[in-house]
């Protein structure tokens, strides 16, 4: 809210979008997975570990979107008020706002501050087409989590896509009762949609606790990308970790770093189905500079430039 003063709402956005990066990047892997509210105390977690700043920074920053500003600074401020100076509890906080808002909000604690976990999505797409011509996207996300971890729903996914004249358009999706959604995107033909140039999560309007897994092709005409990988670093510049996306051809991928020297500073072999990948990589020992990436696939190989600042 301090850097929403200053720097506006896309400063704020930004600041809620560095927090989920780093929960999903790095606080998930070091203190574990665990709810906000009665979380461990023993290792790997501690006393203040980091998940409730990051994690618990983006879950207010959803419930502020889903209440409104009006809704959520009123509740806020009564809730504040009326536990000043004493102990309070995640329920305590939870039927204030709900008696200032006048909402329900079993649904949204339950899966944000009681119970552990994430929405994990996987993303498909598929084009209409008349001849030639692409006029319908469909884009459908579902959820792809671990089944131990329940359904999230109410959650709001912005999709972001360019024109061909590179001027950007933002569609929300929300994920329904049953944890999954979709969108469709008329006149696809005026867009460029092709696989890895649609991003998620990275809009003007909301930063939910998301993360897209797989980006795969369904029905779409497409060239044989075996040449372009059309390999993305999210984000960029990279700090302690970032995701590498990329397309797979459904085959064994050897990832390599080279610092400027020229020297193999990563290497991972791993095998992956057909479809776009996001493959997380801890640069934590990174020193700040330049590195290449190289993505090599059978025959086929191609490369882009990483900044790591740390």
């Amino acid at each position: 809210i301090w850097l929403e003063s200053f720097r506006g709402k896309a400063g704020y956005l930004n600041e809620i979008r560095s927090a989920a990066n780093s929960y999903l990047n790095n606080n998930s892997k070091v203190d574990g997975i665990f709810p906000l509210h009665n979380y461990p105390h023993t290792p790997p977690s501690s006393n203040y570990p980091g998940t409730i700043y990051n994690k618990g920074s983006v879950v207010l920053a959803m419930l502020r979107y889903h209440l409104g500003d009006s809704l959520f600074f009123g509740s806020i401020k009564e809730y504040l008020n009326t536990y000043a100076n004493f102990t309070a509890t995640s329920q305590l906080l939870q039927s204030t706002i709900e008696g200032y808002s006048g909402q329900g909000l079993d649904w949204f604690f339950d899966q944000w501050v009681f119970q552990a976990g994430w929405p994990k999505l996987t993303s498909n797409l598929k084009f209409d087409y008349e001849g030639e011509l692409a006029t319908k996207l469909h884009i459908e996300l579902r959820q792809a989590q671990n089944p131990d971890y329940h359904v999230f729903t109410n959650v709001p996914v912005e999709i972001s896509f360019r024109d061909k004249s590179g001027g950007w358009h933002y569609r929300i999706a929300m994920l329904q009762e049953d944890g999954n959604t979709s969108i469709t995107i008329d006149s696809a033909y005026k867009y460029d949609l092709q696989p890895g140039r649609i991003e998620y999560n990275q809009g003007l309007e909301v930063v939910s606790l998301v993360e897209v897994v797989k980006e795969q092709l369904s029905g779409m005409r497409e060239e044989n990308p075996a040449t372009d990988f059309q390999i993305k670093v999210i984000p960029h510049p990279a700090g302690d970790a970032f995701k590498l996306k990329f397309y797979s051809l459904g085959d064994r991928v050897n990832i390599k770093i080279y610092n400027i020297a020229g020297q193999e500073v990563y290497n991972l072999y791993k095998r992956t189905d057909p479809g776009f990948q996001f493959i997380t990589i801890d640069t934590t020992d990174f020193s700040s500079g330049n590195y290449l990436i190289q993505v090599v696939q059978g025959r086929n190989s191609d490369s882009i430039k990483l900044i790591v600042a740390h």
